[in-house]
């Protein structure tokens, strides 16, 4: 198609006024045939026309579709010609202006996003399409007016409306009218600073309303953010070009730059003293001049927004921003980098942050960046100022400037460590970044004093150790943090400055306790990041397990009643000292995963300590210590923690018969506790015999009382775990199965029927510290000893004596808790008399000796019900049920005029207190309640298993009907029914004469 036809066309439709949707697309495919259009065609023939068709419709919003279309077709001509004529340009530009702005009353017309979309595009492409000596006629004083109203226009739609594309448009606008935008050539300097001292003025407004945009909340679009940063990237490049002349005959003075840049008022209103005409505004543009002064103000006033460029690195920005923040430092310093000399190392930072992403731009950065005259002095200035701000940028706690300034101290010790190592290891440096890694460590301290008695069935190995309690850092919470801190600790193994952070932990730890526990968080940190290095790895390892294997780092007072040197210990002080041995504990654990060498002798050292931790009933200290188990398992390989403890049950056992040997019972109990509820295996429990010998040998010699409860309780443990692993073999084995499984009496004899261990292994109290080797070496030679002598069992030796040797161990020891039965103390009598339940429940009933050993203990037991304290009341009929249900009626007589008419006369009078506390909720958690409801569930089994007379059981019955009264609480009188129903199996005729009136 030739021009004419095409003009042609043209002036058919805007001849006819018929500007409809599919005119305009078939103009688009007519202009998409053609290269380009003639100029002088489009100035003098087409473009007139399509002027006279916008002035036809008047207002833009009288009709949006035909002008929109009439906008469209301006565009798609445009975009296939030059623009020679900027009268052309500025006569296209004040009519679009008309449509869409009212200078003189200063608002903007009503329109649709839409069509305001295809205003802004028009601008776009009116703009690129001016030829080089066109745009050095148009960017003059005189035009400045005209090119200050777009700009307006685009700057008041960017702040003020919601709609994304509309924002966009506009933003690409404004590049157009800068001559910024992709086609321009970027080298021609001489029209570049043209046009930079003829926009410079508006520039102001232009950065406020752009960098608002890009620091505004998550709900602004990425996209719309990176394409404000690249907005202000370039028209600063643009007007801060370092190439760009400087005409100091200036009449714009800082007062005027200043009144300019705090003035809200729109950009033609520039200056607010006087200047009320257009006129007026015309001249002061047409006078304005850009002047070092200007500049200097300028980038004064630029300063808090480019300081805050790096937060844009933050992830909630996006890849896009990230981008664009690359180029934007990319520019300034190859443009830009004299007029931005004393901000520059903003620019350097921001590579320095990103130095981790290896894109190639990046690397390109980088080069350059080593390659300006000053980025050595730069950086290392830029570097000590960063390592003296950072304090000051965790204590503000905000989250994006602590991951900010952590990403960017990773970056300066990233570059210093490949090209100048001497800068970390001066004495300023390394002490200041010693200092800030401490801080970022440093540890919220809640009250953490649990104490409750452990229930280890209901307690799992299995736990989320995601947020520890004992290591909650004030500072770092999110993950993104952390990450960060990781980074920087991977980048601290580098040997120019490892040796020192280490070596300034280990001094710290030494002379200042105080500050131990951030420490040893940051021990931990480094170990987790550890990079395998083979020679900085066994020197850690070895401070480490010389230092906090010490006893000071593990038996630090931790219960609310603690005293040292005569001085109560502190709520704060017990918080420290809690957090420090679960600190303790967790980084041994960690240590495991770097142990290549000495594994037995780790374990040896380690195991007993953490196993003597997990015992203790601090839930938070218990709890730390099955995590540092969990990691000694995963680090050494393990299956789980059974098996961990198993494979050490050799140590641990002579580990606490060591213990016990040295009187050191009471932690002997918290590890003895652990030990048996971790150990699961039956064979690799042979110490217990030696251990319930050793315990009684204790009850036989005056010792502390402290130590006769301890040791009484471990007594008590190791019968809990015998009498429990019995009743759960015997459930677990069933009738027809053709296994061969282990028996009530196989397992006992697993427990009991072991030979008295070596002397070798049981050494003297003053002895020497144990030596691992050594006694690893002589527990190998006895075990290879035992099995060379070991004879083969003779098929026809003799059957088992009548009494075993476990139940002449059980008796002996039922014996010696018959002084404890009677002691005055209330806790050694409740000890005393549990052991004494469970030894009778795992005695041979059939053997000759239980009986004679039930009348040996009958006294004192008997005794026990006329004590005040109802605690031991209430362990006594426990045992007494157990006796009742082994011995039956051997002990019916005794029972009947010893024990049973205290229980009734209980009975009696605790229903009569019922009556004075009627109602009331706290009656019900007392012991006398609490006793009362006891015998209300079990004294029926008694009697039945006792098989009592009918006087006993009368006194029963009338003792029960003092709590049948109406005034009885509710709840007693359930329990009371509930015993009458089990007592009306056992003799039902006289509990319906007693009761005949009551329904049941």
């Amino acid at each position: 198609m030739t021009t004419i036809e095409l003009a042609s066309s043209v002036f058919k439709v805007i001849r006819e006024n018929r500007f409809t949707d599919q005119n305009v697309s078939d103009l688009n495919k007519i202009i998409q045939k053609l290269n380009r259009i003639e100029s002088h065609v489009y100035e003098n023939g087409i473009l007139p026309k399509f002027v006279e068709a916008l002035n036809r419709i008047g207002p833009l919003n009288r009709d949006e579709a035909r002008s929109k279309n009439v906008i469209t077709c301006i565009s798609m001509f445009t975009s296939k010609t030059f623009i020679t004529n900027e009268i052309a340009f500025k006569t296209m530009a004040i009519i679009l202006l008309d449509k869409v702005y009212d200078p003189q009353k200063n608002i903007m017309h009503n329109i649709s996003e839409e069509l305001l979309i295809s205003v802004f595009n028009c601008f776009e492409v009116l703009c690129r399409r001016l030829e080089g000596g066109t745009i050095e006629q148009l960017y003059v004083k005189k035009h400045a007016t005209v090119l200050g109203q777009i700009i307006y226009v685009a700057i008041e739609n960017i702040q003020k409306d919601q709609d994304t594309e509309l924002r966009i448009s506009a933003i690409n606008c404004l590049m157009s009218v800068f001559q910024v935008h992709n086609e321009f050539d970027k080298e021609d300097v001489v029209l570049r600073n043209q046009i930079a001292d003829i926009l410079f003025i508006m520039t102001p407004r232009i950065f406020g309303v752009l960098s608002k945009l890009i620091e505004s909340d998550k709900r602004t679009p990425s996209k719309l953010k990176a394409k404000a940063l690249q907005g202000i990237n370039r028209i600063l490049c643009l007007i801060f070009e370092d190439k760009t002349p400087v005409n100091d005959s200036s009449n714009l003075t800082s007062d005027d730059f200043l009144t300019l840049v705090n003035s809200k008022s729109n950009v033609v209103e520039m200056k607010s003293n006087g200047l009320k005409s257009i006129e007026d505004k015309k001249k002061y543009m047409e006078s304005a001049e850009r002047n070092e002064e200007w500049i200097r103000l300028a980038i004064s006033k630029l300063n808090p927004f480019l300081n805050r460029l790096p937060t844009l690195l933050l992830p909630d920005y996006g890849p896009n921003v990230h981008k664009e923040l690359l180029k934007m430092s990319q520019s300034i310093m190859k443009k830009c980098s004299i007029t931005f000399q004393n901000e520059i190392t903003v620019f350097f930072e921001i590579i320095l942050i990103m130095e981790s992403e290896n894109t190639e731009i990046l690397q390109e950065m980088i080069q350059q960046l080593e390659e300006h005259p000053n980025s050595k002095r730069i950086l290392r200035d830029g570097f000590y100022r960063h390592l003296l701000r950072f304090s000051r940028c965790v204590h503000r706690k905000s989250e994006s400037q602590l991951l900010i300034a952590l990403k960017l101290l990773n970056g300066y010790l990233k570059y210093f460590l490949h090209r100048d190592s001497n800068i970390l290891t001066n004495s300023d440096n390394s002490e200041l970044i010693f200092q800030n890694l401490a801080l970022i460590f440093e540890l919220n301290y809640p009250l953490m004093l649990q104490e409750e008695t452990l229930e280890w069935n209901h307690m799992s190995l299995n736990l989320n150790f995601k947020n520890l309690p004992w290591k909650q850092l004030k500072f770092i919470q999110e993950s993104d943090l952390h990450e960060a801190l990781d980074q920087v600790l991977v980048t601290l193994q580098h040997e120019s400055i490892f040796s020192f952070i280490v070596n300034k932990i280990f001094d710290q730890i030494t002379f200042d306790s105080n500050s131990s526990n951030e420490l040893m968080c940051l021990l931990i940190k480094i170990l987790e990041n550890f990079n395998q290095n083979e020679t900085h790895e066994p020197q850690l390892i070895d401070l480490i397990l010389t230092e906090f294997l010490e006893d000071r780092h593990w038996y630090l007072p931790f219960k609310n009643d603690s005293t040292t040197n005569d001085r109560k210990i502190s709520l704060d002080e017990i918080n420290f000292n809690i957090i420090h041995i679960c600190l303790v504990i967790e980084l041994l654990g960690t240590c495991s995963s770097h142990i290549k060498s000495n594994r037995d002798q780790f374990l040896f050292n380690v195991i007993p300590k953490i196993l003597e931790k997990a015992g203790l009933n601090n839930v938070i200290i218990h709890t730390a210590a099955l995590y540092g188990l969990e990691l000694i398992s995963m680090g050494l390989k393990f299956e789980n923690v059974n098996a961990l403890i198993e494979n050490q049950s050799d140590f641990i056992s002579h580990f606490i018969e060591i213990r016990l040997k040295k009187d050191d019972i009471k932690n002997c109990l918290d590890m003895t506790n652990a030990f048996l509820e971790l150990c699961s295996s039956y064979d690799e429990l042979l110490f217990v015999q030696s251990l319930f010998e050793t315990m009684m040998s204790l009850f036989n010699r005056p010792v502390s009382v402290e130590s006769h409860s301890a040791a009484l309780k471990i007594t008590l443990i190791l019968l809990k775990k015998v009498h429990s692993d019995k009743m759960k073999l015997n459930s677990d084995i069933k009738p027809n199965e053709n296994v061969n499984k282990l028996n009530a009496n196989e397992l006992f004899e697993k427990w009991m029927q072991i030979l008295e261990p070596p002397e070798v292994l049981r050494p003297d109290p003053n002895d020497a510290p144990l030596d691992f080797d050594q006694i690893k070496e002589e527990m190998l030679k006895l075990k290879n000893d035992k099995e060379l002598n070991e004879a083969p069992e003779d098929e026809n030796a003799e059957n088992t004596p009548e009494e075993t040797q476990e139940n002449k161990f059980i008796r002996n020891l039922i014996r010696s808790m018959i002084g404890f039965i009677s002691s005055s103390n209330a806790i050694h009598k409740m000890y005393a008399i549990d052991i004494v339940s469970y030894c009778l429940q795992l005695q041979d009933i059939e053997n000759k000796e239980f009986l004679p050993t039930i009348h040996l203990i009958w006294n004192p037991i008997s005794t026990r019900f006329k004590e005040s304290n109802l605690l031991v009341i209430s362990r006594t009929f426990d045992l007494l049920l157990v006796i009742a249900r082994l011995s039956k009626d051997f002990i019916q007589k005794r029972a009947s005029n010893e024990v049973l008419p205290l229980i009734l006369e209980f009975m009696k009078k605790s229903a009569l207190d019922n009556l004075e506390n009627t109602g009331s909720f706290a009656s019900s958690l007392t012991q006398n309640f609490k006793l009362q409801e006891k015998i209300f569930e079990n004294i029926g089994e008694i009697f039945q298993y006792l098989d009592v007379h009918e006087s006993m059981l009368d006194q029963l019955l009338e003792a029960c009907s003092s709590f049948l009264m109406s005034n009885q609480q509710k709840i007693v009188k359930k329990s009371c029914l509930n015993l009458l129903k089990k007592l009306f199996l056992y003799d039902s005729t006289a509990v319906i004469v007693k009761f005949y009136h009551v329904k049941l």
